[in-house]
């Protein structure tokens, strides 16, 4: 997937603010980019133009897949529905068969460690647990692309690693490419392919940085994820 030449601009309190100015980048199928960055440097912005949210003003996108998935910062789970029939919406128009469709839902809920809660309701779990439902629905839905915002934000360490390894059994069994915005370094390493990072608006890619290890296999003690995330902090400062 190709980014060719994205312009964006917007308003704010009167003044024109330029997030994108001939700005390109690559997607490649069946990774996980991560995108870091400066507040306000367009990366949420990316992810919106990516998914339709947002048009540019000028640009090209090519090799867009034809559905995508968005995992939000906030489940945004239907609080009027179980967990079942939360992840079930996403696949009412893809398989008509309910028994089907159930089965389908039941492996995506076994895979998160909530198959035992597939008749409660958003209110009835903790925050990591509507995080895990959400994340279940993502990879339920049948799409080639997968949209991230920051959706380990604001998670204590422990809670986050067990999302983190949740989200990586969903991934390698169905790989689908994917941009993953986050502010966290280590996060980052442990989730993604690559990590690119951006400059200040209107961003810029300054360096792309592959990740070293296999995905399960990693740890923020190994040398050569410690060197990887001191690379992103002396690009991210400028050094």
């Amino acid at each position: 997937m190709h980014i060719q030449g994205l312009y964006k601009h917007f308003f704010s309190s009167g003044s024109r603010v330029e997030v994108f100015r001939d700005f390109s980048m690559q997607l490649p199928d069946q990774e996980i980019t991560a995108v870091l960055g400066p507040s306000g440097c367009g990366k949420t912005t990316l992810l919106n133009i990516l998914a339709g949210f947002v048009v540019p003003d000028s640009g090209s996108i090519e090799g867009m897949p034809g559905t995508i998935s968005y995992l939000f910062q906030e489940p945004r789970l239907l609080p009027w529905r179980t967990v079942e029939r939360n992840i079930s919406i996403v696949l009412e128009h893809h398989i008509a068969d309910a028994a089907r469709r159930r089965e389908s839902v039941d492996h995506y809920l076994a895979l998160v460690g909530l198959q035992e809660f597939a008749q409660a309701y958003p209110h009835e779990l903790s925050g990591g647990m509507r995080q895990r439902a959400s994340i279940a629905r993502a990879f339920a839905c049948p799409s080639r692309m997968l949209l991230m915002d920051e959706p380990f934000q604001a998670l204590d360490l422990d809670l986050k690693i067990s999302l983190v390894e949740a989200f990586t059994s969903l991934w390698e069994e169905d790989p689908k490419t994917a941009v993953f915005v986050t502010h966290d370094i280590q996060e980052a390493l442990l989730v993604a392919d690559s990590v690119a990072v951006f400059s200040k608006a209107p961003a810029r890619e300054l360096t792309r940085i592959p990740v070293p290890g296999r995905r399960k296999q990693r740890s923020l003690t190994d040398s050569a994820l410690t060197a990887a995330e001191q690379e992103i902090v002396s690009v991210l400062l400028g050094r």
